[in-house]
């Protein structure tokens, strides 16, 4: 990432945002760097003193966003982050076990569109350790929360869980089997921008054996494509929706060679899918409905795109079919 800011405090607290913690005293405050007028945040780190816990590290607290309802929820995040990680850890002292807890986080500069924070809490048990992420994107211009599907549109989680699958397919061995490790990304799902690259990560022992860490997996918004068909561009005949064949593959990179009026031949990774109209077959396979033709132009069932082609959709409530596809 571009320019990380690492700032390192040592805090020994309870809780740096919940008032009721005893003991609380300021002992210092620093402002980043990006303070110095590259981005609307200022973020500030605290010695603080409390008699319960000993932690050691720091996390990020917003001291100047003007937008009071957005400053309560950027800084709710970070509290909530907080308090979790305490509450296991004093669940563990029930238990018997006296553990340690460290929390720290790097932040970009905010000289691109994105301003990204990735706090990290670590909680030492002894014999074995986790480390925990929660990430926070905001807009570097003004006051906005970023979640994956402002940045790939309503196919994110379909995109970012072919992105996953395809990687622990290639290392399986890295990763836990079902029913344990990755069952889908959701709006819970960590993330951070670097650069050009959308990354996502995970907690240790998330979706791995804990030696591999936080996993992580980059997606290259270069190679992210977008479109929308607009309502009117297609039709729904017997409860499935039909949509142009050729303009589509067109678009997502497919060789296309129209055989005939009602044939068509496509190449995808290599291989090449005839569609005749009026025929339910390709390549021995079949579709959910026959292709059609209508207006001169040749229809088929919008699960081809998907099953076939890798290429996500979503039908929006205005009626607007969202494709997209990262182009690997």
């Amino acid at each position: 990432m571009k320019k990380i800011i690492s700032a390192l405090v040592m805090v020994v607290l309870s809780s740096l945002f919940i008032s009721s913690m005893p003991c609380l005293t300021f002992a210092a405050t620093f402002a980043s760097p990006e303070s110095q007028g590259k981005s609307l945040y200022i973020i500030e780190g605290k010695y603080l003193h409390s008699t319960n816990t000993t932690i050691t590290g720091n996390i990020p607290y917003f001291s100047n966003i003007s937008d009071k309802a957005f400053s309560d929820k950027v800084n709710g995040i970070i509290s909530k982050f907080y308090e979790d990680t305490i509450k296991k850890a004093e669940d563990a002292k029930k238990q018997g076990v006296n553990p340690t807890v460290n929390f720290n986080y790097s932040a970009t500069d905010g000289s691109s569109k994105y301003f990204c924070i990735i706090m990290h809490s670590s909680i030492n048990y002894g014999n074995t350790s986790t480390d925990d992420i929660k990430t926070i994107v905001l807009d570097s211009n003004i006051y906005k929360l970023y979640s994956l599907t402002d940045i790939l549109g309503p196919n994110a989680y379909k995109i970012v869980d072919k992105v996953i699958s395809r990687v622990i397919k290639a290392s399986p061995e890295l990763y836990l089997k079902p029913p344990e490790g990755f069952k889908g990304s959701n709006s819970a799902t960590n993330f951070y921008i670097d650069g050009r690259d959308l990354v996502v990560i995970f907690n240790k022992y998330e979706i791995s054996p804990g030696y591999v860490g936080n996993p992580k997996f980059t997606l290259d918004l270069n190679t992210y494509l977008s479109i929308g068909l607009p309502k009117g561009s297609y039709y729904v005949k017997n409860k499935i929706t039909m949509v142009p064949l050729v303009n589509i593959s067109k678009i997502f990179k497919q060789t296309v060679k129209l055989n005939s009026k009602t044939n068509v031949t496509l190449t995808y990774e290599d291989k090449n899918y005839t569609l005749a109209c009026g025929i339910n077959n390709y390549n021995g396979k079949r579709l959910e409905y026959a292709p059609q033709l209508k207006n001169d132009v040749i229809y088929v069932p919008i699960s081809y795109f998907e099953t076939i082609c890798g290429i996500s959709y979503n039908i929006m409530k205005d009626g607007t079919i969202n494709f997209s596809k990262l182009m690997f």
